[in-house]
């Protein structure tokens, strides 16, 4: 599968910008995964909130919670749900995984069950937040697999910068969380602006 680069720029890690992936594929194409690969699936509170996403873990030790509190401090509020898909209730979801072996193939393995059909009805998969497992540059043997495997079965796929001053955060308890770099925030953004067009706008006023 050929992948668009829409950026030419590269990530600090070396992965590229922007990268564009499937947005649908057709019914019985993807066979289902291994079930021990399978994530659940929750069902929210039907209460309404300032959720504009979901952001859910392909594996243990994710980032998710820590991503959440990024979001939030870019302004951007987004709801963590673990590792089990969410009943849709008009939010996109984001899969977010590290970006070593684990999270690449945890993550392929969750853009599988989705496009097999295994998650619930409706689910509207926005793309793929990497998180860097730690700073500066990938192998290149991680980044190819990463541009080839990950990014392809994902509409999009985004790199959160590494952030030193969140490796001694804890997402959980810490009452303050740092302001992200202006670059997170930039990122953080045009997330924001991704998953907003019009088919989430009407699943969210549906």
């Amino acid at each position: 599968m050929e992948i668009d680069v829409i950026d030419s720029d590269l990530t600090p890690t070396g992965i590229p910008h922007g990268l564009q992936g499937v947005r649908f594929v057709p019914e019985g194409l993807v066979p289902r995964p291994a079930e021990s690969t399978l994530l659940g699936w929750r069902q929210l509170p039907q209460v309404p909130g300032p959720q504009r996403l979901w952001l859910l873990g392909a594996h243990g030790g994710a980032g998710v919670s820590a991503a959440v509190r990024t979001f939030a401090a870019a302004g951007c509020v987004a709801g963590d749900v673990g590792r089990a898909w969410p009943v849709p209730n008009g939010r996109p979801v984001l899969v977010v995984a590290r970006t070593h072996g684990r999270g690449r193939s945890a993550a392929v393995a969750a853009a599988r069950q989705h496009h097999s059909g295994y998650t619930p009805p409706g689910t509207e998969l926005a793309g793929c937040l990497l998180i860097p497992d730690g700073p500066g540059r990938l192998p290149k043997a991680m980044v190819s697999e990463i541009v080839g495997q990950v990014s392809g079965v994902f509409p999009r796929t985004w790199v959160l910068p590494w952030v030193e001053a969140y490796r001694l955060a804890d997402p959980v308890t810490d009452e303050h969380w740092a302001t992200p770099p202006g670059d997170a925030v930039d990122l953080i953004t045009r997330i924001e602006h991704d998953t907003s067009g019009p088919s989430y706008e009407g699943a969210q006023s549906a």
